[in-house]
């Protein structure tokens, strides 16, 4: 429980929490892949719930940061040469 709560704190300041979470799952005998997916969902919720409340509290430039955040992987997914080039031949 408490790994679990220090590895929110840690994701919602600056993210990494993951590196907490994970391995205790691991050491609690679930598979390394099975611990990775299962922690993703924790991420979503952890993320979804700070961007709800940033924005509630008006921090400012929120958007603008999820634009500059977003626009890597977008680049790699859709962009002219990105993955679906690579992977869909």
């Amino acid at each position: 429980m408490a790994g679990g709560f220090a590895a929110g704190v840690i994701n919602t300041l600056a993210g990494g929490g993951s590196l907490i979470t994970v391995g205790l799952l691991v050491f609690l005998g679930l598979p390394g892949t099975l611990a990775n997916g299962t922690n993703r969902i924790g991420v979503l919720v952890q993320n979804l719930t700070s961007a709800w409340r940033f924005r509630a509290e008006g921090v400012p430039g929120l958007r603008a940061a999820a634009v500059v955040a977003a626009t890597p992987g977008r680049l790699v997914v859709a962009g002219p040469r990105g993955v679906q080039a690579v992977a869909l031949p």
